[in-house]
């Protein structure tokens, strides 16, 4: 494992992940619109399998579990241990969906098991994006979709860009940002909004 992947795991089993969970609701709730995007786009169906990567807390395992119902099965894998336990503890007892600590870039899972990859801001923190979408690609079956979201660039990101923006006068400018360095800065804005 990569020293910034292990660095970052690291982080979401600790002090990042313990104020996700402090923060849940308020969290879910901020990013629960672009999740219902994404949602719209792969439209799940009854009786379907997906697999929702970087689940977090739950919120969108949940909403996917609602969408494909009795007959179907969300598995939603996270990295965070903290953040799994808490998706756990919201799950209804009666609702079709399973909670894995594992990272979706290597771990084992299943082939041709899933209708729908889905993410809610999980995939843009792989440290290697073509080989994770390879690996995860196997899980899916013939035909299966991919829906996610994840922040674009810093100058393209409003969430970033206008705060920034606004305190230009005040803060010395720094250097555009590497872009082979994506998988750092956005580990380090998540870790960022994370404790915010």
């Amino acid at each position: 494992m990569a020293q910034h992947n292990a660095d970052r795991v690291s982080d979401w089993n600790g002090q990042s992940g313990e104020r996700w969970v402090a923060h849940q609701a308020r969290l879910d709730a901020i990013a629960a619109a672009f999740g219902q995007a994404a949602i719209e786009a792969a439209a799940p169906a009854a009786g379907e399998r997906v697999l929702d990567v970087g689940c977090g807390a739950g919120g969108s395992s949940l909403a996917l579990a609602a969408r494909v119902g009795a007959g179907g099965q969300v598995l939603g894998v996270d990295i965070s241990e903290p953040l799994i336990a808490r998706a756990r503890a919201l799950a209804p007892q009666d609702t079709p969906v399973l909670f894995r600590v594992a990272d979706a870039s290597s771990a084992e899972l299943p082939e041709g098991e899933f209708d729908i990859l889905f993410s809610r801001f999980g995939v843009m923190f792989f440290d290697d994006p073509t080989g994770a979408f390879a690996h995860m690609r196997r899980a899916l079956k013939p035909g299966g979709r991919v829906a996610f979201v994840c922040w674009r660039g810093a100058a393209e990101n409003d969430w970033v860009r206008l705060p920034m923006g606004a305190i230009k006068g005040i803060v010395p400018p720094t250097a555009p940002p590497d872009p082979e360095a994506a998988a750092h800065s956005r580990s380090a804005t998540r870790r960022g909004w994370a404790g915010s």
